[in-house]
């Protein structure tokens, strides 16, 4: 999904555009005529350093809307790496979350060779959340993937404990605590990647066992 790119400076806000120099794609700063884009702006907490740069995400508000709109009864998860509003926007974030990726090799220039890079930037979720309950939604969960997978994995590790005299019971315990390393540890990928549960339709709270140890959502999106 794209993003605007923008920066604050001087005690105001510009959006980047893109600017041709020569053979060379370059930002260029512009005055903010976009309604919505102004809008967004609003819920930035100040005060932020100048000069500081960061993004808005539109697009994400703009695919909640659509897909509440075809959702009558049900579930709606969304998996992504982000951050709480104010962990998003904090102000020694100066460059905001924009980066490219190559051959799994990191770059901060998206114009270093148009269409050969992933240009990507985390979600905010506490705007995408919000997005969502305007949208007749309602967040039912908010947890990291670390708590998430624990949560959703107990009764299988508890069960291979249980069998551990058992034969191949250390084969497979093994099998699932080596991604657990990198997808569930808090130093790799545990923190990152962040698990949003989104209902409509529904009689009751879900009681899905991934969010069995996540707090209160709100409390952790504002």
């Amino acid at each position: 999904m794209p993003v605007d790119i923008i920066e604050y400076r001087n005690g105001s806000w510009s959006e980047f555009l893109v600017t041709l120099s020569g053979d060379e794609f370059l930002f260029e700063p512009a005055a903010i005529t976009r309604q919505e884009l102004a809008e967004a702006l609003q819920n930035i907490p100040l005060p932020l350093p100048s000069p500081y740069r960061t993004e808005i995400n539109l697009a994400a508000t703009h695919w909640i809307e659509r897909v509440s709109a075809k959702l009558a009864r049900g579930f709606i998860l969304v998996v992504d790496y982000g951050y709480p509003r104010r962990e998003y926007y904090k102000p020694e974030r100066t460059e905001g979350t924009i980066s490219c990726y190559s051959r799994h090799r990191r770059s901060d220039n998206p114009f270093e060779r148009p269409g050969e890079i992933d240009i990507t930037s985390h979600v905010d979720f506490t705007s995408l959340a919000d997005a969502a309950v305007r949208a007749g939604l309602a967040v039912a969960g908010y947890t990291d993937q670390h708590h998430f997978m624990v949560g959703a994995a107990e009764a299988h590790l508890l069960a291979l404990e249980n069998s551990a005299e058992q034969e191949g019971a250390r084969a497979v315990r093994s099998a699932f605590l080596r991604p657990y390393l990198m997808l569930m540890h808090p130093g790799n990928m545990g923190l990152a990647f962040k698990y949003l549960l989104l209902t409509k339709g529904l009689s009751s709270e879900p009681r899905l066992t991934g969010f069995k140890y996540a707090g209160d959502p709100w409390r952790s999106l504002r």
